[in-house]
C-alpha cells in the first residue's frame, strides 16, 4: 500500500509541476521601398527674400499604403547616375552635398524634395539635374 501511495503521490507531483513552454508571438510590419527618378525638368524654382529654392515632387501611387499621421518615411538620393538599385550609392537626406542643402517634406499624397544653397542665401549657378531617389516607407503597427 505504501508503494502504491508513493507511486500516486509521485505521479501527481510530476503531473502538477510539468513544465509549460511560454512562447511570445512577434509580428513584423513590413516596410515598403520605392525607387524612382526625379527628372531634371521636374525641378521648380522659387525665391523668397533672396533665398532660391528648387523643389520636386515624388507622388505616392494609389497602391502605396501610407498614413502620414502614423508611419515614417526615409528618403535617399543617388548621384552616381546608376540605374541598378543594388549597386548605387545612396545618400540619406536631409544632408548637404557639394554646397547644396537637401531636405524633404512629407504629406499624405507626395514627398517634396527641396534644394537650397547651404549658406541659406544666394542663388544657383545650375538647376539640380536628374537624380535617383529611394523612398522607404516604414509602416507603423498602431
Amino acid at each position: 500500500m505504501k508503494k502504491l501511495s508513493l507511486f500516486i503521490i509521485g505521479f501527481m507531483i510530476l503531473g502538477v509541476s510539468a513544465c509549460r513552454k511560454v512562447t511570445n508571438e512577434y509580428y513584423t510590419t513590413p516596410n515598403q521601398t520605392i525607387y524612382t527618378t526625379v527628372a531634371a525638368n521636374s525641378w521648380v524654382k522659387s525665391s523668397n527674400a533672396g533665398n532660391e529654392t528648387y523643389s520636386a515632387d515624388i507622388k505616392f501611387a494609389n497602391t502605396d499604403i501610407y498614413q502620414n499621421g502614423f508611419d515614417g518615411v526615409l528618403v535617399y538620393l543617388s548621384y552616381d547616375g546608376g540605374t541598378d538599385n543594388t549597386n548605387s550609392t545612396w545618400e540619406p537626406i536631409p544632408q548637404t552635398y557639394e554646397g547644396l542643402s537637401y531636405s524633404y517634406i512629407v504629406t499624405q499624397q507626395k514627398i517634396t524634395i527641396q534644394v537650397q544653397p547651404s549658406s541659406g542665401t544666394g542663388s544657383f549657378t545650375n538647376a539640380p539635374g536628374a537624380v535617383r531617389a529611394k523612398v522607404v516607407m516604414i509602416l507603423s503597427d498602431l
